[in-house]
């Protein structure tokens, strides 16, 4: 009967059903519940363009503290050049990609 009112075109209006026993339908948030009337492929290329953005910010990060480990390794060596290693034993250094 919903359908007949409002009309055979999805593109108009959309319809979700839900059991009236299944608890989650009754959690789902209003935010959650925007989500829903898109199709899988916008859903799709939301995240494919949310995972862009994300990699730019992780290199920004990363550039922007490229400087400061590059002085921190400069520095432990400089140390270990001024004063030695404690107990004599030989330093282990792991330097990442990162």
């Amino acid at each position: 009967m919903v359908r007949l009112r409002l009309g055979p075109s999805e593109d108009i209006a959309k319809l979700y059903i839900m059991e009236k026993s299944d608890a989650r339908a009754a959690q789902i948030s209003a935010e959650v519940a925007e989500w829903i009337k898109f199709s899988l492929t916008e859903l799709e290329l939301f995240c494919k363009k949310y995972e862009e953005e994300e990699k730019k910010e992780v290199e920004k990060v990363i550039q922007r503290y490229l400087p400061l480990k590059d002085l921190v390794w400069e520095q432990l060596h400089a140390l270990e050049a001024q004063h030695g290693t404690p107990n004599g034993t030989k330093p282990v250094y792991v330097e990442t990609d990162v």
